[in-house]
């Protein structure tokens, strides 16, 4: 009887004793705008096991990641998360990228988190090259420059502006642009780009290229 009672203690404290680290969420969605240039992150865990885990290293699948950790040993019921930074750069659509927590906890030795970030840009320009056929009329040809749904922009300047283009930036009542392009002659092939310089909800600089085409 006795050790039918032992053997039963032992099953019980094996079946609590050894670390778990839970998260709340293993996956970070965020929807951001390619102008934002970073997006922070946390993943929220807490140690549901009845031994201290200690994290052994982090490993992220693009140095576009930088993390944050605060600590690397928990207690037994002891909370946490893994803090970071996402760094957009020039990158556009959805990206996936994952971290690998690295643990000293058998069957637990490793656990994936996934970061997945949505990026659209603040501006669309429609269209992009605007492009005139050898020979034709050399007649007016417009872009349309829409801020992102909810956001305000504001363009100021129109760089690197070519030679033999005439152009004209109007801003709308919705608070869109208008880029007219007018080329003095259509006789030659020719390729030109300019940059619309502008701010996004009054305090972000950006910049776009409209590329001038004539084929």
């Amino acid at each position: 009887m006795k050790r039918k009672l032992a053997a039963a203690v032992l099953f019980c404290l094996s079946t609590f004793a050894f670390a778990d680290l839970k998260f709340e969420s293993y996956v970070f969605e965020e929807k951001v705008l390619k102008e934002d240039g970073s997006v922070e992150f946390a993943f929220k865990f807490k140690n549901e096991g009845g031994l201290p885990v200690k994290i052994r290293d982090f490993e992220t699948s693009c140095g576009c990641t930088v993390l944050k950790p605060g600590k690397y040993v928990y207690a037994a019921g002891e909370k946490g998360e893994i803090r970071g930074v996402y760094h957009i750069g020039g990158r556009n659509g959805m990206q996936k990228n994952t971290i690998r927590v690295l643990t000293d906890t058998p069957g637990q030795s490793e656990i994936l988190l996934t970061l997945s970030v949505d990026i659209s840009e603040a501006v669309r320009i429609k269209p992009r090259v605007v492009v005139w056929k050898l020979g034709a009329a050399p007649e007016t040809k417009k872009a349309q420059i829409t801020p992102h749904p909810g956001k305000r922009i504001e363009l100021y300047d129109i760089a690197e502006k070519p030679e033999n283009f005439t152009l004209k930036l109007e801003k709308t009542a919705d608070g869109s642009y208008v880029l007219s392009a007018t080329p003095d002659a259509t006789d030659k092939a020719r390729r030109a780009f300019i940059m619309l310089r502008g701010k996004y909800e009054g305090e972000k600089e950006f910049s776009y290229p409209v590329h001038l085409l004539i084929k």
